[in-house]
């Protein structure tokens, strides 16, 4: 019996029972591996029944490549004693060829038959897979700790780094070493921020973790970084922070973003409200929901805050027009440079230009419509006058010769309807010329402005007139039954014409000759009209004016002649029918050439050569006044410059018209010849008359002194016979003046002629301007301007206009007798 009283049989029993009830697996084997016993745990760990493994060999559950080091280890340790490990990890195979990692207790006794060994088997399997798995997870947090884009740290108890990440020391700077176990985080908040980092601590302490707390933090070299701080608290069981983990997301872009977003909203809101441009944003409905104060202001508001209270309606005037504009708008999106008349407070309208934007792409919003306004009343009321001023006279209101012939064409057109006659009258004022150069410009423009006035209050509203230049106006009266309808017109016009007119004080009287044509009769284009209208206007003239007359056979005949002389004009630049004759001017005391004034003349191929008087008036009406004159002054400046050789200082006057001298492109054709001729600009001489100059005298005065800065020389033609003002006579660059011949005829009379004469010779030279006297035909007159210091005379005394070839031949004598 045992010790304690029980029986070996009940002791054994025990054990078995201790030893089949183990977790762990319990085996015996002998000094030859055989396996003599084996609990049930053993075979839940190797997969076989209870005692399927008695009378094996151990190495029936040891893996193959292990086997042989298990027989040597067991007959060593057998035969030399070597030591026997007590616990060592192994491998086993299970009856289902898995792999099983195994912990095994060995203990050795003595048995029956010899050393028998006691083996205690533990699965660690899945301890080991946990410990692996540990091992990875912690080796995937040190390299998510240290590889992450954003900065980690952990912190003991006093803030000082314990641990810190390669993103946050490249955000700051600092090595590894500098930072853990020597800087708290403390150390790389900005001074001015740690009282407020100091605060947050205490927030973290009481509630274990911060969020997003941005803070200006210094790195090692000095810079300033916007760091995010995120932390959460660590503590032990008593409640005591242990340890602090935290991180750190570099948001210094962000700031600068968001500043630079603040500085574009504050640039944008000092555009918005600044900006002289009216910006709004509204509804597609029509209502405007945001504007700044210009919008307000353009349409007659105090201010955006007035508007928005008092209105905040799409003011557009057409509520069709904006219902199209808003369709047009939702099918292109953006409308630009729109005009559209708007409505103002107080409902006066104007002119506005929108820009316009339909926002309708920002998901959960309605679509919203964004544009500005410019006001451009005062643009498009300068267009409007801009407009009227291209097709109406400016001294008189009237329509000018394009609106007429607009107006013309139209009258026509209505009367193929009618079946009516249109009537065309061309009126000249008598005498008008006579009172302009008694009276002065002013008194002319003012009694220009009176007939303008008196003959558009006779006429019915849909009849026009209009003012084609200087005293000439021409009337189209429509519907006309017969000729006495159109004669009756002008027999009204002559009656309210010849009324006189207050002007200055003063009562001055005028009449007029008209020239009527007839549509269709008489012609069925306007250029007809107006011609034949125009001849009959100068018959009425020569049967002694303050009268109407009809175009009428007579008339038509000489029409047909004119316009025979027009057709035949036309063609006479191109057929060079034009030639130039020269009249000198004579030195008075010496008899030299100094001068050779140009003369135009037509030769004509069936009518002979034509002088000026006979075809100049014709030209002008044929409006090539322009390019004869142009031809003229190229071909007396081409003679100059090869008289240059012979006779160096001799020049060339050339005359210039009224309408050649208010040409745009007057100075620029100048510029042209004498460049083309190679003339030297001073041995040209243009001469102007009195009346082209007092035209319009601040005009001419700037011309004239663009030519005399070129070193062309100027002369008033003509002097005495119109109206100039001694003061812009004084402030004119001109050289010389020229006497009229009509004062010279007379000199041998004597009398007032030869006391003006005497006059004008006086006053040129207190001007310093050399005299010409032209018309000189007696040695009396010749004499009578030498004895009063006249420098040049031109005259038949002296010479009749030359062709070119005989001026060659002249100059040769005078050089000859000279020499």
């Amino acid at each position: 019996m045992a010790q304690d009283g029980t029986s070996p049989d009940t002791n054994h029993l025990r054990y078995r029972h201790i030893v089949e009830s183990a977790s762990d697996g319990i085996i015996c084997i002998d000094e030859s591996g055989t396996v003599l016993s084996a609990n049930a745990a053993v075979s839940t760990i190797f997969g076989y029944e209870p005692d399927e493994l008695i009378g094996q060999n151990l190495t029936t559950i040891i893996p193959e490549p292990l086997r042989e080091r298990h027989r040597e280890g067991l007959r060593r340790h057998l035969e030399e004693g070597t030591h026997l490990r007590r616990k060592v990890r192994f491998p086993g195979l299970r009856k289902d060829g898995t792999i099983v990692e195994l912990e095994i207790s060995y203990g050795e006794y003595v048995g029956a038959h010899g050393s028998e060994f006691i083996g205690v088997i533990r699965d660690v399997t899945a301890e080991l897979e946990s410990g692996r798995r540990l091992r990875e997870d912690e080796e995937r947090y040190r390299d998510f700790f240290q590889n992450a884009p954003i900065g980690f740290h952990r912190l003991g108890p006093d803030g000082t780094f314990h641990a810190v990440n390669n993103a946050e020391l490249a955000m700051l700077g600092y090595e590894y070493t500098e930072l853990v176990g020597h800087k708290s985080l403390r150390d790389v908040i900005a001074p001015e921020q740690r009282e407020s980092f100091d605060r947050n601590m205490d927030v973290l302490e009481a509630t274990g973790e911060l969020r997003n707390i941005d803070y200006a933090m210094i790195t090692k070299d000095g810079r300033r970084v916007i760091a995010r701080l995120s932390a959460t608290a660590l503590r032990d069981s008593s409640g005591k922070i242990v340890s602090t983990r935290g991180t750190i997301v570099d948001v210094s872009f962000e700031h600068e973003t968001l500043a630079a977003l603040r500085d574009l909203n504050q640039q944008y809101k000092v555009l918005f409200e600044r900006n002289l441009a009216g910006i709004f944003r509204g509804t597609i409905e029509g209502r405007v929901v945001e504007c700044n104060d210009a919008y307000a202001r353009i349409l007659g508001y105090e201010g955006r805050e007035q508007f928005l209270a008092d209105s905040g309606v799409d003011p557009l005037l057409d509520v069709r027009e904006r219902d199209g504009l808003y369709r047009r708008l939702i099918d292109e999106k953006t409308l630009s440079n729109i005009e559209v008349v708007v409505r103002q407070r107080d409902g006066s309208p104007i002119w506005v230009v929108e820009n316009l934007s339909l926002i309708d792409d920002v998901p959960g919003r309605p679509p919203v419509i964004e544009g500005t306004i410019f006001d451009v009343t005062a643009r498009k009321l300068a267009e409007e006058r801009v407009a009227y001023q291209a097709h109406h006279d400016g001294l008189t209101g009237l329509p000018n010769p394009e609106q007429f012939r607009t107006r013309l064409d139209m009258a026509i057109e209505a009367s193929k309807r009618t079946r009516r006659q249109v009537a065309v009258m061309f009126l000249d004022l008598d005498n008008f010329k006579a009172i302009n150069d008694t009276r002065g410009h002013a008194v002319g423009n003012q009694l220009l402005q009176l007939v303008a006035f008196r003959i558009e209050r006779i006429l019915r509203p849909e009849d026009t007139v209009a003012r084609l230049g200087g005293d000439e106006f021409t009337i189209v009266a429509g519907s006309m039954h017969s000729k006495a309808d159109a004669a009756l017109v002008a027999e009204k016009i002559l009656t309210t014409l010849t009324r006189p007119y207050l002007l200055e004080g003063r009562e001055i009287y005028i009449s007029a000759s008209i020239g009527i044509a007839m549509y269709p009769e008489d012609g069925v284009d306007h250029d007809t009209l107006l011609r034949k209208a125009d001849i009959s206007m100068y018959h009425a003239k020569e049967l002694g004016r303050n009268r109407f007359v009809f175009c009428s056979l007579a008339s038509s005949e000489r029409a047909v002649a004119q316009m025979t002389l027009e057709s035949d004009l036309r063609r006479a630049l191109d057929r060079k029918e034009f030639v130039v004759h020269f009249q000198p001017q004579i030195e008075s005391r010496t008899g030299e050439v100094v001068a050779l004034e140009a003369l135009v003349r037509w030769n004509h191929p069936e009518r002979g050569l034509l002088l000026p008087a006979e075809f100049i008036p014709v030209a002008e009406r044929a409006h090539l006044i322009v390019p004869i004159g142009e031809w003229v002054m190229r071909e007396a400046c081409r003679r100059a410059a090869q008289w240059h050789v012979v006779s160096p200082d001799l020049r060339v006057a050339v005359n210039l018209s009224s309408i050649q001298f208010q040409q745009a492109d007057f100075e620029e054709m100048v510029d042209r010849v004498l460049r083309d001729t190679g003339v030297p600009p001073q041995l040209l001489e243009l001469e102007i008359t009195e009346s082209v100059a007092m035209r319009n005298p601040e005009a001419a005065l700037e011309i004239l002194r663009s030519l005399k800065a070129k070193g062309i020389r100027i002369s008033i033609d003509d002097f005495g016979t119109g109206y100039s003002s001694l003061s812009y006579l004084s402030r004119f660059p001109i050289d010389s003046l020229k006497i009229d011949q009509r004062f010279v005829r007379d000199i041998e009379r004597g009398g007032a002629d030869s006391m003006i004469i005497s006059a004008v010779i006086a006053l040129a030279h207190q001007l310093k301007l050399t005299v010409v006297a032209e018309g000189v035909e007696t040695e009396t007159q010749a004499e009578f301007l030498r004895a009063r210091d006249c420098e040049h005379q031109q005259g038949f005394l002296f010479s009749h206009p030359l062709p070119a070839d005989e001026i060659d031949f002249l100059l040769g004598n005078t050089r000859g007798r000279e020499a």
